[in-house]
């Protein structure tokens, strides 16, 4: 599924519009301009930003892929430390758990409930 980039919240308005300007405004075309560390890299080089909110934009995006995995939950996931599919597929799973929960009392982006339900997208994860 695609989202507009700027769910990820982590972006400045004045970056948004510098991916706009460049064509990218979803997740997917993100992916699509930054699919290496090196264009990763040169788009940050590019557009002066910082190459730590292109990586998270980069993980955003590509957790995004995954069925059942949406903006709240892909924030989750990157502040569990999970940042990409590969990752979220090599979990073990009650780490991910726990992981989870932690970065949840601070963040507090999820109910609980749902909490437990990101832990079982590895399998979905496995798929790509």
């Amino acid at each position: 599924m695609t989202y507009r980039i700027a769910e990820a919240k982590r972006a400045t308005p004045v970056e948004i519009a510098r991916l706009a300007s460049r064509g990218i405004s979803t997740t997917s075309q993100f992916l699509d301009a930054a699919s290496t560390a090196e264009a990763r890299k040169t788009l940050a080089d590019a557009l002066d930003m910082q190459l730590a909110t292109i990586e998270y934009l980069a993980s955003f995006a590509d957790l995004l892929r995954v069925k059942g995995i949406e903006q709240r939950e892909a924030r989750l996931l990157i502040a569990a430390g999970i940042g990409s599919v590969g990752e979220l597929a090599a979990a073990d799973g009650s780490r991910l758990l726990t992981n989870l929960r932690k970065a949840n009392l601070h963040a507090c982006l999820l109910p609980r409930r749902s909490v437990d339900r990101i832990a079982h997208s590895i399998a979905t994860a496995r798929e790509y």
